[in-house]
């Protein structure tokens, strides 16, 4: 279930000591959910802003076109210099 949620195996290896009654590990399970949170929260701001870069990518197209008048490949390659 935590590979599931995302969680690295290290954290899942924390959480698994932490329920086999490893002392100090108890605390740490907050913080561990917690930065996991955070984790989750920064890879959907960066797919928001991947998804507005795609899709004015794709407004930059015209279906009426051929390939070397593409408004995409256009941008891309203006990108890439």
């Amino acid at each position: 279930h935590c590979r599931a949620l995302d969680m690295p195996l290290a954290e899942i290896k924390r959480l698994m000591d932490a329920a086999n009654g490893a002392p100090d590990t108890h605390g740490d399970i907050d913080e561990l959910v917690d930065s996991q949170l955070q984790r989750v929260k920064a890879r959907l701001k960066s797919l928001r802003a991947l998804e507005k870069q795609l899709t004015a990518l794709k407004a930059s197209c015209d279906a009426d076109h051929s390939s070397h008048a593409c408004g995409i490949l256009q941008e891309l390659v203006a990108a890439a210099r």
